[in-house]
């Protein structure tokens, strides 16, 4: 069983897959082109190519603009959450190994901020591309557990500061 760690960047309906593999990633060339127009055919072209057979399984994350039809075969194929590669950090070096230099914001499909890519120096608003990262670590990713929430002296300070203001409002 083999387990297919791959990122389709999808935008303005063309697509390229980025895989990740021993620690190293590869785009996918079909025909000798990185992206592809994105079409019905595209998924069964992607299985025969990476190989993909009866009982593998995959660790897919899609970045869109606009959301795609999903490949249900491969989706029902994920694997666990432990056996995934793609978080943050791993999507992030796909964007520089992709060199994406047009302003770009990635969200989580709650709408959580994920990362910022590309050149947002003299951006206008409407000019920042806004992608979704959809992947099977990104609920895990976008929630903090109290335990893991650090409170530090600084933020002891502030919050003791706020206690006080608050109750001497209070009796006013």
């Amino acid at each position: 069983m083999n387990i297919h760690h791959c990122l389709f960047w999808i935008k303005n309906n063309r697509i390229t897959a980025v895989v990740y593999k021993n620690g190293s990633l590869e785009i996918m060339q079909f025909n000798g082109y990185p992206d592809n127009s994105l079409n019905e055919d595209y998924w069964n072209d992607w299985k025969e190519f990476r190989g993909f057979c009866t009982g593998d399984k995959t660790d897919l994350c899609f970045v869109y603009d606009n959301k795609p039809d999903m490949p249900k075969q491969l989706l029902e194929a994920q694997c666990d959450s432990v056996s995934a590669v793609w978080c943050r950090n791993n999507i992030q070096s796909v964007l520089e190994f992709l060199c994406v230099t047009e302003p770009t914001e990635i969200f989580s499909e709650n709408g959580v901020l994920l990362m910022k890519a590309g050149c947002f120096r003299h951006a206008q608003k409407e000019s920042v591309s806004r992608m979704t990262a959809l992947y099977v670590n990104a609920q895990n990713e976008c929630t903090v557990n109290k335990e893991q929430a650090e409170i530090t002296p600084f933020i002891k300070v502030m919050l003791k500061e706020l206690n006080q203001y608050y109750e001497e409002n209070d009796k006013r």
